[in-house]
């Protein structure tokens, strides 16, 4: 299975041409053309799906979602979306409505209860009601059961396993996690098939595996590294799992300071209970 990833959008109606983001550099105005050349180079890449992994608004009004609904339509794979803290801030039900206004069957919210692709099972967990700018649950968790028991790939907003020691240390602010990440993260560390996490939220390039969870943070596509990622997983023997990421900026950073923690791009296997990786990372922060 061939995945493009997409994270953080931020597109606002409102947006004025560049203004300050969550570490600076926020290229609001662009948002809509980056994602169309992150659509283009996914359909060069030939993949199967597109998974959008929250935040696609500012704000969370109808107006936004609309906009950014109708770039991803030009989609020519299929495209699951989860909810993140900031679509939900203005109305719980505000992409439900958008994406049943929309009516296009290639565009869906990914479900906690996981469907099959090409041997994995594929997920997806959304945020409730916000509580406070960042604060938020998640509005139902899946079970062991729903994930079945193969190699399952989860889509979330929030990060499973928590970033903020590295991204604290390394001076940048970090937004907080799931208030009931626990919950969730047991459920999957519980697992003894492999679970890939693609997440967003916290607006850094990150990778960070815990017993059978490989957590792949994306970037933000509203401020820098601005960027789209490629992501092939391929089961291997038994419960085996082959993951591969390969990160392209859309727009050159004039900030010398990225959100950066990891390659731009890396590949994992999954054998033996234990994920190994087979790239060495890059040094904390790139400058």
């Amino acid at each position: 299975m061939r995945v493009g990833l997409v994270s953080d959008l931020h597109w606002t109606v409102e947006a004025p041409a560049s203004a300050a983001a969550w570490h600076g550099g926020g290229e609001f105005a662009g948002v809509l053309d980056r994602l169309a050349a992150a659509l283009e180079h996914f359909d060069a890449e030939r993949v199967d799906r597109i998974v959008i992994c929250g935040d696609l608004t500012h704000h969370g009004d109808h107006d936004s979602l609309r906009d950014v609904l109708s770039a991803l339509s030009r989609s020519r794979a299929p495209v699951g979306i989860v909810s993140g803290n900031h679509d939900v801030g203005e109305d719980p039900e505000a992409l439900d409505l958008a994406l049943r206004h929309r009516g296009d069957p290639l565009l869906s919210l990914l479900d906690p209860t996981a469907v099959d692709e090409a041997g994995v099972a594929l997920a997806g967990v959304h945020v409730g009601e916000a509580e406070g700018w960042f604060g938020a649950r998640l509005r139902a968790h899946p079970s062991a059961q729903d994930l079945g028991t193969g190699p399952a790939v989860l889509v979330s907003h929030y990060p499973v396993l928590s970033l903020a020691v590295p991204i604290s240390a390394a001076g940048l602010p970090y937004p907080g996690d799931l208030l009931d990440r626990e919950e969730l993260a047991t459920v999957l560390g519980e697992r003894r098939a492999p679970t890939l996490v693609l997440s967003g939220h916290v607006h850094a390039r990150a990778s960070l595996a815990e017993g059978p969870l490989l957590q792949l943070s994306t970037g933000a596509l509203v401020e820098p590294p601005y960027e789209c990622a490629v992501i092939d997983v391929e089961p291997s023997t038994g419960d085996g799992l082959a993951v591969t990421r390969r990160c392209l900026s859309l727009l050159k950073s004039r900030h010398s300071l990225q959100p950066i923690f990891a390659p731009e791009q890396e590949s994992w296997r999954f054998e033996s209970g234990a994920w190994q990786r087979l790239h060495a990372p890059l040094p904390a922060v790139i400058a």
